[in-house]
């Protein structure tokens, strides 16, 4: 929502774990987030763009709706390659940064488990800091 210099950006991402139950049983969690950003375009050609762009989600994790702190904040640097009128692909790095107040009850740990690896993680003050970098791609119409 926006023009190429501003835009707005609303995200809706969900994604199904695999959890083990007490009975050993394999059951389907679903973990998903909600979430506003912001963006720029830059021209690179006429066919070309980089997308700078920064994002703010709420994460729920095991519940259909997480009471307490656990956003997920990504930086994205997108390369956008036009492929026909209306459609690009685009793909490109992005910065995570996990800020949670998520205590599991199982172990008592403070923080989210989304992340894949950390580069770097710590907890201070009930409050638990991940870092970790990943890759996005896509279709856009």
């Amino acid at each position: 929502i926006g023009v190429k210099r501003f835009y707005n950006i609303l995200y809706l991402g969900g994604r199904l774990d695999d959890e083990a139950n007490p009975d050993r049983e394999s059951v389907n969690i679903l973990t998903w987030g909600l979430g506003y950003g912001i963006g720029t375009a830059i021209t690179l050609s006429p066919r070309m763009l980089i997308n700078l762009e920064a994002l703010a989600i709420h994460v729920n994790e095991k519940e259909e709706w997480t009471n307490t702190l656990n956003l997920l904040n990504q930086f994205r640097i997108l390369i956008d390659g036009k492929i026909g009128r209306y459609t690009s692909l685009f793909a490109g790095p992005v910065g995570n940064l996990m800020i949670s107040r998520l205590v599991d009850p199982d172990n008592g740990e403070i923080g989210s488990a989304i992340a894949p690896y950390q580069l770097y993680e710590e907890t201070r003050n009930g409050t638990n800091t991940q870092m970790w970098v990943g890759f996005t791609a896509g279709l856009r119409f």
